[in-house]
């Protein structure tokens, strides 16, 4: 094998910095121009191939993964009969641990078929007044069948299921209507508001978006969510992962996130500031297993806490009165409360409190590990 591309492999898992090359960032260019690639170094084709197979595996059709199997097991006949393949190069490549995870993954979609355990998907959208036709071009038409859409209403007297482009095609559409007072809590009341309503009657995995989806995923497909909704409902399994594109840039600021931590929480420390990071802006999945390691009575307090003006109660004391309210009114119209949660979320299901990046994170399927990937933020 050229010692070139044996050293580019070695470099991506080193440490990571913003110069290094990455697996995931080299296996689609070697997939790009494949042939000359695989007369270079076989192994490392083969492995991208694979790399490719597993990224695909959950959200292709049964006999469209087969087809790309069969192809690479041409690939790696053709290696060992005219590439004059050494078989300590294959062996010094993760193939059979590659092909072990096909295997897991195909056993899956088997028990599903065998015992018709389709899992259930559930797409719960935080509504207001928005126009959702964004959704036309957002999702596509095989995933559309499959998935059920909660759309979570915040406001009085709105037709939210009825805002729904095209309900006919989703295999249904409901509208659960929260009660989003005595303060607004954006998309945090819409949440906590759901899961409090459907904490027994949960789906297997629920996808939380905003009404403002493609201005944190981006417009159009393919996009993360979407890939994410065939995959589930493929079998895939995701006990939690943030689907917004980027890194929460915001300071944590004690002054404000302690009292929230302890009002959530009911704890007497908070972390402090560098502790926690995780992914911007509150768009994730997340597993019904996940949601139910907390009691339904943490849900209906945190509705009630975020809704509340004990939440905004951590203003310093010893400021005059005058600035304490025109503090606390700035603070409410721009519900900071509520963007201060994109900081716990991942928290409140389970997740350590610095998230890993998706593209490092050894629990995540490999389609999430390479959608959306922001380099700008691999020195946090």
């Amino acid at each position: 094998m050229p010692q070139t591309l044996r050293r580019k492999t070695i470099n991506a898992n080193s440490p990571r910095t913003l110069r290094q090359r990455t697996l995931i960032e080299l296996w689609p260019r070697i997939l790009a121009n494949f042939d000359a690639r695989f007369l270079l170094c076989p192994a490392a084709a083969l492995q991208a191939q694979l790399l490719q197979l597993e990224e695909r595996a959950f959200l292709e059709k049964p006999e469209v993964v087969m087809d790309q199997l069969v192809s690479y097991s041409q690939n790696l006949q053709h290696a060992f009969m005219h590439s004059g393949v050494d078989p300590k190069d294959l062996a010094a490549w993760p193939l059979e641990e590659g092909l072990e995870r096909l295997r897991g993954h195909a056993r899956t979609k088997a028990r599903q078929r065998r015992f018709k355990r389709f899992p259930d998907v559930t797409l719960v959208l935080s509504y207001c007044r928005e126009n959702l036709q964004w959704m036309n071009a957002s999702f596509s038409r095989k995933v559309m069948p499959s998935v059920d859409v909660v759309v979570v209403a915040k406001c009085s007297d709105v037709d939210a299921a009825g805002a729904v482009p095209f309900r006919s095609l989703w295999r249904s559409v409901e509208q659960v209507d929260v009660e989003d007072l005595p303060l607004r809590a954006d998309e945090c009341s819409a949440y906590l508001g759901y899961l409090s309503e459907k904490y027994y009657d949960l789906p297997r995995h629920m996808v939380f978006v905003h009404a403002d989806m493609p201005e944190h995923i981006g417009a159009g497909r393919p996009n993360i969510v979407d890939d994410t909704l065939r995959s589930l409902s493929h079998g895939a399994h995701v006990p939690f992962a943030h689907l917004g594109n980027n890194r929460v840039t915001m300071r944590w600021n004690s002054d404000v996130m302690t009292p929230l931590w302890k009002g959530l929480f009911k704890s007497s420390l908070a972390p402090a500031a560098g502790e926690v990071s995780t992914y911007c802006c509150s768009h994730f999945v997340v597993s019904r297993d996940r949601v139910l390691q907390r009691p339904k009575s943490f849900y209906d307090q945190a509705l009630k806490f975020l809704t509340s003006p004990e939440s905004y109660f951590y203003l310093p004391a010893p400021w005059l009165v005058t600035r304490q309210h025109r503090a606390a009114e700035h603070d409410m119209k721009g519900r900071l409360v509520c963007q201060n949660m994109m900081f716990l979320w991942h928290i409140i299901f389970g997740e350590p409190l610095a998230l890993p990046h998706r593209m490092y994170d050894p629990s995540l399927p490999l389609f999430l590990k390479t959608r959306n990937i922001r380099t700008a933020y691999m020195d946090e």
